[in-house]
């Protein structure tokens, strides 16, 4: 992901700088990076858009991030605790109930596309994951406490009798991951929204009824 003229420049090795206002350059370099890969993608983006969108010089930029793929993995880094964070608000507390947790998640997945195109960006990562280890290793982390978070959930509402007990509950939290992931690729490919997604989850999770429209016994 590196091209030609990120090469000679890395020859020199120059040191990134931190500090308060380091960091505050930093996030206008990622803000103008993220623009350029919602726009193009991770590939088609060079070092010269991104130096053209942030309006600096490659001495300027080069002090804080010492190349292309280092930019990647901080947006990677970003976009993966802004999603991860939509989850941790909604578990903070005492587990909700199952699809009152979902809608949450659901919800602030959307405000996230309308706000920063995270969910675009997220399928970026999940396509660069495949070759990339260091995005690997960032995504698998990410993800790891996600799973632990629904995994607790359901095992509050197996606890309850809400939720069947014969399935481990790490096999629903996969599941309820799955469903979100599902819902993060439609919203960035059909821009769907979340009212319409929970309200087919609402009926998906509602017990069968038989022809009388009462509930089936087990």
């Amino acid at each position: 992901m590196v091209d030609k003229n990120e090469r000679s420049f890395h020859s020199r090795r120059v040191p990134v700088s931190h500090s308060p206002a380091a960091d505050t350059r930093r996030q206008h370099v990622l803000a103008a990076a993220r623009r350029c890969f919602l726009d193009n993608g991770f590939h088609a983006t060079s070092m010269q858009d991104i130096l053209r969108e942030a309006q600096m010089s490659p001495g300027n930029l080069y002090r804080y991030f010492p190349g292309k793929d280092a930019i990647v993995l901080a947006i990677v880094e970003a976009t993966l605790a802004e999603v991860t964070a939509a989850f941790e608000q909604t578990l903070l507390d005492k587990p909700p109930p199952l699809l009152e947790a979902l809608t949450e998640i659901l919800r602030a997945i959307e405000r996230l596309d309308d706000d920063e195109g995270t969910p675009r960006l997220a399928i970026q990562i999940w396509g660069e994951s495949l070759r990339n280890p260091a995005m690997a290793a960032l995504f698998a982390d990410a993800i790891a406490p996600v799973r632990h978070w629904f995994t607790q959930l359901v095992e509050a509402h197996q606890d309850r009798g809400l939720t069947s007990g014969q399935v481990p509950p790490e096999y629903l939290a996969n599941v309820l991951l799955g469903t979100i992931h599902g819902f993060i690729v439609q919203r960035a490919l059909l821009k769907l929204d979340a009212a319409s997604y929970a309200e087919g989850l609402r009926g998906m999770l509602a017990a069968p009824a038989g022809p009388s429209g009462a509930s089936k016994s087990s």
